[in-house]
């Protein structure tokens, strides 16, 4: 006499009927964590499945196994989750799907699957609202056992922020602080990079796949950041970049890290949603003070302005994470790497000083910087001057001193803050009481760039570096 067939056996012989070529499979072999991961994989890749919609399929039928043969068979209770139109969809990807192949392929790119199932899942992003489904992860993931910091700001950043983004994101990587970002252009790429080059680690999180390198331009720290941190994403694999991921990438962004630094933003900027975000997350922000002219830098002191606490130094942020660990030496054995790269693309600052000599001059009587200026700052300006960091990347400016008169006036109308060719030359008409064409201004604001005085930031906007405007007192 035959034994009863039990659920679970009926459902695997449906499963079965449906594929066609699978064969019947044990139970422990269902059971087994590489089976399981096939079926995860495929139920986070169905077509217009979010978190919501997996939980709730996940709520109904307990496991992604039987949630695959609740869409094999277009069960009752998947089309009480999904319409009609997503139920066909749903359906028709599932009878196209292999479940080993793709599931090999993923593995033959090097990238890891994470669920919350699995321990490796960050302890950081368990705890956020509506925690991602699945987390994919080429290189490694950020340390459990170590503070991180995202910092986040605007793409189209002045001279001042690109400054202040090097001198915090280099003095965290020399302390074996991660440094959390979204490789975006800007204060994003720029802190990144730095932190490499302080010796110390960075993951970025991307809007995209993970083998999809975005923005392009970024395609050498894209590699860099394999070798020292690690690229994730909520995203499957080969999923382009579009404007309605990036919140989900910002929200990812922040829920990985413990502090949030917003180094640049306009008042009405994208910086915010991330802001809101971290708040959600019950995460610290902290922001970079700028001037009160500046637009670039209204967003950071509306936040300082609603309660955000400010960040003057990087050892703020490492006492915050680390109370004590300024007194102690660096842990990073990387911490004497040599001279820092400039940002490409940047206009970044030339560094010529190790990480330690960077230190040293932070800690230095700032009466002396003074002094070698001519003495025409006052101690209140060299206060300022600590407060954007220290007196690294300053460089040889001598050459705007050996110019002619007008390209003199010239760099004392730039700043930090990028104007326009149009507004660069309206103030020198005013100033200099003459009449100068456009064409000639962009003459001399070539040269000025070629000198290492100023930098073109894009388009036909200007800037003077940092080390000019800080020599100059602009």
């Amino acid at each position: 006499m035959q034994n009863p067939i039990g659920k679970a056996d009926l459902e695997w012989i449906l499963h079965r009927n449906c594929e066609g070529t699978e064969q019947l499979q044990s139970k422990n072999e269902k059971e087994s964590g590489m089976e399981n991961k096939k079926y995860e994989y495929w139920l986070h890749r169905m077509p217009e499945a979010g978190n919501r919609t997996i939980r709730e399929l996940l709520r109904r039928y307990h496991t992604p196994f039987e949630v695959y043969g609740a869409v094999r068979r277009r069960s009752k209770g998947v089309l009480e989750v999904l319409t009609e139109t997503r139920m066909d969809e749903a359906a028709e990807y599932t009878r196209s799907y292999d479940l080993n192949r793709e599931y090999e392929e993923l593995l033959q790119k090097g990238i890891r699957f994470l669920t919350a199932e699995d321990e490796d899942y960050p302890q950081r992003l368990r705890k956020i609202p509506s925690a991602p489904y699945a987390l994919y992860v080429l290189g490694q993931l950020p340390p459990e056992n170590l503070p991180a910091v995202a910092m986040i700001g605007a793409r189209e950043c002045s001279e001042y922020g690109i400054y202040v983004a090097k001198n915090f994101a280099k003095e965290l990587g020399a302390h074996g602080i991660p440094v959390i970002s979204g490789m975006a252009r800007g204060i994003d790429s720029i802190s990144q990079e730095a932190a490499l080059q302080g010796g110390g680690r960075t993951y970025a999180v991307l809007g995209c796949g993970v083998d999809i390198c975005y923005p392009k331009s970024s395609r050498r720290l894209y590699e860099q950041i394999l070798e020292q941190g690690g690229i994730l994403s909520t995203f499957p694999p080969g999923t382009e970049p579009i404007k309605r991921l990036f919140p989900e990438r910002n929200r990812i962004v922040s829920g990985l890290a413990d502090v949030i630094l917003v180094v640049e933003a306009r008042q009405k900027s994208g910086t915010f949603i991330t802001v809101d975000m971290a708040l959600e997350q019950g995460r610290e922000v902290y922001a970079i003070p700028g001037r009160l002219t500046d637009r670039l830098s209204d967003g950071c002191n509306l936040l300082l302005q609603q309660g955000a606490l400010i960040a003057v130094s990087p050892k703020d942020l490492l006492q915050h994470l680390s109370p004590g660990q300024m007194e102690l030496p660096l842990e990073n054995p990387q911490k004497e790497t040599g001279n820092i790269r400039d940002v490409e693309d940047a206009g970044s600052i030339e560094d010529t000083r190790s990480i330690e000599d960077t230190r040293s001059m932070e800690d230095a009587n700032s009466m002396e910087d003074a002094k070698s200026m001519g003495d025409t700052r006052s101690m209140g300006d060299v206060r300022s001057m600590e407060a954007i960091g220290s007196m690294e990347n300053i460089g040889n400016v001598e050459g705007a001193w050996n110019t002619d008169d007008r390209l003199r006036i010239l760099l004392e109308i730039l700043d930090f803050l990028p104007k326009s060719v149009e507004e660069i030359r309206t103030a020198y008409e005013k100033k200099t009481k003459a009449a100068v064409a456009t064409p000639e201004i962009l003459c001399m604001l070539m040269e000025l760039c070629m000198e290492g005085t100023a930098t073109q930031v894009s388009g036909n906007y200007f800037a003077a570096k940092v080390a000019t405007v800080l020599r100059m007192g602009v």
